[in-house]
């Protein structure tokens, strides 16, 4: 009798040892993502990915970012080209969401502010979400083209964009 009930106390802890190991609580993806602006004025002034910062992203935070596009040769009385990208986010993170975003021409906010959002370059293979303002030339899902916006980006000395970006 005394070993049987040894042989059920060990199968017992045993059992719940394993048992409150199981599975290690699951860690918050994290990864450094280079997040960028698109852009080219109707004055010719082309500043492809002009603005870049590296940011640290982690599954479900929010994430402040501003970045500011300065004034080239020439006055920018508008846009061809308006996109915030973030190149290669897909591969870590399944949805990404950008939000209280804030675009400023010269210290002054852009009213009526117009984006989509999405991964608009898929057979590119980019793994990027964008959020674009206009895009003259967008494809593949862009259609912000038709925003009819783009003389409200004009600016003398700098332009402004300020988001939280949240990927999960």
């Amino acid at each position: 009798m005394r070993l049987s009930k040894k042989i059920t106390s060990v199968a017992l802890a045993t059992v719940i040892a394993a048992a409150s190991l199981g599975e290690p609580a699951a860690q918050a993806a994290s990864a450094k993502i280079p997040v960028s602006t698109y852009f080219m004025s109707t004055s010719e002034w082309l500043s492809e990915g002009n603005v870049k910062k590296t940011v640290t992203f982690k599954t479900g935070k929010k994430v402040n970012v501003t970045l500011t596009i300065k004034k080239g040769k020439k006055e920018c009385k508008g846009v061809n080209v308006f996109c915030v990208d973030t190149k290669g986010i897909l591969k870590k993170f399944k949805k990404v969401k950008y939000s209280n975003i804030v675009v400023k021409a010269d210290g002054k906010k852009v009213s009526g502010v117009k984006t989509q959002q999405g991964y608009f370059e898929k057979k590119e293979g980019t793994n990027s979400w964008r959020l674009s303002f206009f895009n003259k030339w967008g494809s593949q899902g862009d259609n912000t083209k038709s925003n009819g916006t783009s003389k409200k980006y004009a600016f003398k000395k700098k332009l402004t964009v300020s988001m939280t970006i949240v990927a999960k």
